[in-house]
């Protein structure tokens, strides 16, 4: 294993060294790499709370004898690790990156390619195997990229406020209010971070490297943007009452961003 010691908690230390030991009893050498990504990378996981999010890469194809191991496996740790809820499906290499991990042979795998490189490059830790990234020649994160990456995470909050009868955003909120709180804080922070890739200015997702520049760029939201630093990390009792008045700001923000994104 590698890079166990940038996780601070001991918790998800455990929980990483446990998957990973788990992954490399079944595929062996046809595991690639594993990369832990979301907030249990970012430094921002509550245990019991948080998912253990996984990316995991194999050699070869991913069969179904596989995806029969993942649903045991997953039961097994579900029972065993507080917190744990789903494990995620191996990814071939070549499905992810192309025959070859390195220049694309048609529009679709660049597409492809480019997308895991940004989930790889800013949003993810290696913690075994070798860097799939290494060697790829893929331009940083632009104003296109971000207006689409934002459009789905707008569409989830004005859903959340009844402004939008559906979202098309695979992740559904919580409906206890102090994780839906959560939540939602987490969400203005992504929207920040698009925000900052349409600039050029993008280094990540973690809120110290989105919310301190923001304020910096945006002093007229310096109260909303605090509030949401308090919100988006630890849990906070709230009522039903505060959730609707964060998500009103929040909706203000998202419509901030959107022009902003539009003139980018």
């Amino acid at each position: 294993m590698i890079n166990l010691n940038l996780f601070q908690d001991k918790f998800f230390r455990d929980a990483v060294t446990r998957c990973v030991a788990e992954h490399q009893a079944y595929y062996g050498e046809r595991l690639a790499a594993m990369y832990i990504c979301g907030s249990v990378h970012r430094g921002e996981a509550i245990p019991g709370v948080s998912d253990l999010d996984t990316w995991v890469f194999i050699n070869d194809d991913y069969l179904e004898v596989d995806r029969e191991w993942e649903v045991q496996i997953e039961e097994k740790l579900q029972g065993e690790i507080s917190g744990f809820k789903e494990m995620s499906r191996a990814i071939s290499v070549k499905d992810a990156f192309g025959e070859e991990t390195h220049p694309e042979t048609s529009e679709s795998t660049r597409l492809r390619s480019c997308a895991w490189f940004y989930r790889l490059r800013y949003d993810a830790t290696l913690v075994w195997g070798k860097e799939l990234t290494q060697g790829l020649q893929i331009q940083p994160p632009d104003a296109t990229w971000a207006g689409a990456s934002f459009r789905p995470v707008c569409n989830l909050v004005r859903h959340a406020a009844g402004l939008e009868e559906r979202t098309n955003y695979d992740f559904k909120l919580p409906n206890t209010s102090f994780l839906r709180l959560r939540k939602l804080a987490r969400l203005g922070v992504l929207s920040g971070a698009y925000l900052l890739a349409a600039r050029g200015e993008f280094q990540s997702y973690k809120v110290k490297e989105v919310l301190p520049l923001l304020k910096q760029l945006f002093p007229q939201w310096a109260d909303f943007l605090d509030e949401t630093n308090a919100l988006a990390i630890k849990l906070n009792v709230a009522t039903a009452e505060q959730v609707d008045d964060y998500c009103t700001q929040l909706i203000k923000w998202m419509s901030e961003v959107e022009q902003l994104l539009s003139a980018a």
